[in-house]
């Protein structure tokens, strides 16, 4: 282990949670804000404090690489990594029918759903 893959751990981390927290339910910007969301209308959120399952899975999966670059076993890191890689998809694939669920549903078709819709 060394410490760039330290360093690409925590980068990754900040770029998965974020650094901006927001005054509502959601509290950021990135994808971690993108997946609370998600729980909220999928019906995805565990436990009292309502986590999105994804975020818990993934900020668990980010802890067990850092103890692994703590203590050296540095080897047989790629399951994690892609496991981490396949759970980013799922803020995504909530979103795109999320938006696809308003506009064919509900005949929605406001600039910010049409906007969001666009996003995905």
């Amino acid at each position: 282990c060394n410490p760039v893959q330290r360093r690409a751990l925590d980068e990754a981390r900040a770029l998965y949670k974020g650094s901006q927290y927001k005054d509502t339910a959601d509290g950021g910007y990135l994808l971690y804000a993108l997946a609370q969301s998600g729980c909220a209308h999928c019906g995805t959120c565990i436990g009292e404090d309502g986590v999105a399952a994804v975020n818990a899975e993934i900020l668990r999966l980010f802890a067990q690489v850092r103890e692994r670059l703590a203590d050296g076993t540095c080897a047989h890191m790629d399951p994690h990594r892609d496991r981490i890689r396949g759970l980013l998809t799922v803020p995504l694939v909530q979103g795109i029918l999320r938006q696809a669920y308003a506009l064919d549903r509900h005949g929605d078709h406001r600039q910010a759903i049409l906007g969001r819709g666009a996003a995905f």
